[in-house]
Order: C-alpha cells, then structure tokens, then sequence
C-alpha cells in the first residue's frame, strides 16, 4: 500500500517565529562549537608554557571582543 502523506506546508512570508527558530538553532550551534574548541584552543595555549599572567590577559581580549560583538549587534533587524 503507497503511503499518501503530504508534507507540511511551509510557514506564511514574514512567519516571525520561524526566524527565532533559525536564530535559536544558530546560538546553539555556536555554543556547541565553542563548547568543543574552547577546550582545545586553552589546552594548545596552556602547552605554549606562557606565564599565567599572558594567558589571562590574552583569554581576557576575547572575551572583551564577544562582549563588544554582542553589545553592537542590532536587536532588531528590518528587511
């Protein structure tokens, strides 16, 4: 017997909340990525036998540049 599902139909022009759900999905891939390479680039920049005092200033940058990148970002994006 052929199976006579129909897929869904696509959500209207303008769907507000299928542009949260991209934005959703794409947070948590990044997170997922950093996440993953965090622990990676510190055990790399560990082994690099620096002083504690340059790797937190250097780790200190990167995290002054996310918060800036966060702050300049726009809330609201008009197409």
């Amino acid at each position: 017997m052929a199976s006579t599902s129909q897929l869904p139909e696509p959500p209207p022009h303008g769907d507000r909340a299928a542009g949260h759900r991209v934005g959703a999905a794409v947070a948590v891939d990044v997170g997922g990525g950093g996440a993953i390479c965090g622990p990676i680039i510190r055990g790399a920049v560990a082994r690099l036998a620096f002083g504690w005092q340059v790797n937190f200033y250097m780790f200190a940058i990167f995290a002054v540049v996310g918060g800036v990148v966060v702050f300049t970002v726009p809330e609201k994006i008009h197409p």
